[in-house]
């Protein structure tokens, strides 16, 4: 300043002339509606300044001239130093950008002026903005670095200041922020180095008070518009407190697409990050590193990580490298917060298990309520069967009850049967191991079983031969139709045939859901003629019995045939043989026979057959006939006999079963 008077004093002693100098504000600077104006002015030395003035003026509006004041106190010099505040009331309501003119001149103790100086200054009310963007956690500690934006559209970001209070109100540290950027936008930065004697969950106040260059005292930067971001952060400079690997664990085993998870816990600033980095332990050769994928709040977090492990033998052996940073960062990387390590083993197995269903067997007919069990197994050493599941059909898969023993796994799984149709359904079951993520059985074991919760259902019972009238000494043919096969088929025949034996008669199933029953009425049967109610039971697997009837004559009356065969004693014949039979009547003589092949019509319009000895005149006679079988198809047939007496009483029918076979 001294210097500028001087050399001002030496030019008006040079040029003899009255001079006023504006010092500040400098031309074309900012100001925010009122502004302090430091002025130089002087005489030829031959009087003394006696009073100056200053006065702000724009378009359409001039201003008062307001009298200066001597910095020194009085104007008593010819060279006097001074200043005056001037201001616009009109400047709130105009647009920043407006400019303005100062004025200002000297007047000596003789009425003579000095020359008038002007210079331009612009209008900015409005203030900065400033942002602290760092830290953004809540969390600092050690050598702390605070980052921020400053704006300001016209006259620009002259300072940003930093003031730090333990617990909002002790001041503790303050300076000015480092700047960097263009004159309206600037980025600042600190550092701060929180106090290590602080307890941890200190908390401070951090203040950035950014200033521009519209200001009130051009030398003062304090005097500019302002603006002021406070942000309150917490001490922790504790490295997270625990890692854990609770899938696989520690030991445990991974397969080909491996799967980790486990937790990390900070109490104070809370977890941000982990790294990953997986190794082949016995080389230690990295085959993966990543970051691990983070869930749950930050003070107690689950950690995620999946990799691929390259083709290993069976129980490689795998290092688990892992690095947690917490949210008290000292810069913007996350690997400047405080960081805990831990290190896991994990160990290759990407064999699938086995499971394998015990009972019920394949193809097992079942009902109610069964027990379903099995075993299942791990060819892995180490590793071992984790769960297996069961599907029914095309359903949900449901776990199973396993039961550890020395060698295998056994499980069991309790199947209400009664829920399912009646009919086949499949049981399948999977095996998974204890890898992670688990290897899983495929293909799977699949059975099928059939259930059954009815009882036989009958359709009919049916006599297979041409009429219902039996005579002692001839066959039974029935024919039972049910709704399924593999049934157990009785028959009492007792009521017909009181020489019964039960269990005598002959059942064969179809495999169609029909059976055919076959019984022989004894030839020492006593019982009277008359018609007899025939029972027939089926009875399933599970024991459940169901019956129907049917009703047969038992004819014992009119001639008999006591003997009926062909001359080929086998009963394959590939021409026509002679049928011969035997027929007894206990009153009267025989009159004539005859016989019928495959159906039976009208009595007496069979084919006729002759009396061995010429005549029918006695009670039991032979007869005979010739069988053609020009006409009948290869396969099986039968041919029905029986001969009436002189009352006029036909006799039942008998019959013979013969095989036309004209192959060679």
């Amino acid at each position: 300043m001294r210097k500028f008077v001087f050399l001002l004093l030496l030019s008006c002693v040079v040029f003899a002339q009255y001079r006023t100098q504006i010092q500040w504000p400098s031309d074309n600077s900012f100001f925010p509606g009122s502004v302090y104006v430091e002025c130089v002015s002087l005489t030829s030395g031959a009087s003394d300044l006696d009073t100056a003035y200053a006065r702000l003026q724009r378009t359409l509006w001039t201003g008062p001239w307001i009298g200066g004041i001597s910095d020194d106190g009085a104007f008593d010099n010819w060279v006097e130093q001074w200043h005056a505040i001037l201001k616009d009331p009109n400047a709130p309501s105009l647009s920043d950008g407006e400019h303005y003119y100062v004025l200002a001149y000297g007047v000596d103790e003789f009425a003579t002026s000095t020359d008038t100086d002007t210079v331009e200054i612009i209008l900015d009310k409005t203030p900065p903005v400033v942002t602290i963007t760092f830290p953004n956690t809540g969390f600092v500690h050690d050598t702390q670095n605070i980052y921020g934006v400053a704006t300001d559209n016209l006259a620009g970001i002259a300072a940003v200041d930093i003031y730090i209070y333990r617990g909002g109100t002790t001041l503790i540290e303050s300076g000015s922020a480092t700047l960097s950027g263009t004159s309206t936008y600037k980025v600042f930065s600190y550092e701060w180095d929180v106090p290590a004697g602080d307890p941890e969950g200190t908390t401070y106040l951090i203040r950035a008070i950014a200033y521009d260059n519209s200001r009130f005292y051009e030398l003062d930067y304090t005097t500019g518009l302002s603006d002021t971001h406070d942000i309150w952060v917490v001490k922790d400079s504790e490295a997270p407190s625990s890692i854990t690997l609770e899938s696989p664990g520690h030991g445990g085993w991974v397969g080909r697409n491996a799967y980790l998870k486990g937790t990390v816990t900070d109490a104070l600033a809370g977890v941000d990050s982990m790294d990953v980095e997986i190794y082949e332990a016995s080389t230690w050769t990295l085959i993966s590193t990543g970051k691990a994928q983070m869930s749950g709040s930050y003070t107690s977090r689950t950690w995620e990580y999946w990799f691929t492990v390259p083709f290993y033998a069976e129980g490689t052996e795998f290092a688990i490298v892992v690095d947690a940073y917490d949210r008290s960062y000292t810069d913007t990387v996350y690997t400047t917060g405080n960081s805990l390590s831990e290190q896991f083993t994990v160990y290759l197995d990407t064999i699938p298990p086995v499971s394998r269903i015990l009972d019920p067997e394949d193809e097992e007919r079942v009902y109610g309520t069964i027990t379903v069990s099995g075993i299942a197994y791990d060819e892995t050493p180490g590793s071992g069967v984790d769960s297996v599941q069961i599907k029914i059909d095309a359903g949900t898969w449901q776990l199973v009850t396993l039961n550890p023993d020395s060698t295998y796994l056994t499980w069991t799984y309790t199947l209400s049967t009664t829920l399912l149709s009646d009919g086949p359904h499949t049981l399948t079951t999977r095996a998974f191991d204890k890898t992670s993520p688990p290897n899983i059985e495929t293909p799977s074991e699949t059975i099928t079983i059939y259930v059954d919760n009815s009882a036989p259902v009958w359709t009919s019972l049916v006599c297979a031969d041409p009429d219902n009238i039996y005579k002692n000494g001839e066959w039974i043919t029935l024919i039972a139709s049910l709704d399924d096969t593999g049934y157990t088929i009785t028959a009492d025949f007792s009521t017909i045939d009181d020489q019964y034996v039960t269990g005598s008669e002959i059942v064969t199933d179809n495999g169609d859901n029909t059976y055919t029953i076959q019984y022989m009425i004894s030839t020492e049967n006593t019982t009277p003629n008359g018609t007899y109610t025939i029972t027939v039971t089926a009875t399933d697997f599970a024991g459940r019995s169901t019956s129907s009837t049917i009703d047969l004559m038992l004819d014992n009356s009119g001639p008999q045939v006591t003997f009926l065969d062909l001359d080929d004693g086998d009963n394959i014949i590939n021409a026509g043989d002679t049928l011969r039979a035997t027929i007894t009547d206990n009153e009267n003589n025989l009159e004539e026979a005859e016989y019928f092949v495959d159906a039976i019509d009208a009595y007496g319009s069979g084919i006729p057959m002759i009396a061995e000895d010429g005549a029918f005149d006695e009670l039991t006679e032979d007869v005979k006939a010739f069988l053609d079988i020009s006409s009948l198809a290869e396969g099986y047939h039968k041919v029905y006999v029986h001969g009436k007496d002189t009352a006029g009483v036909w006799g039942p029918m008998s019959s013979l079963q013969f095989l036309v076979d004209r192959t060679p």
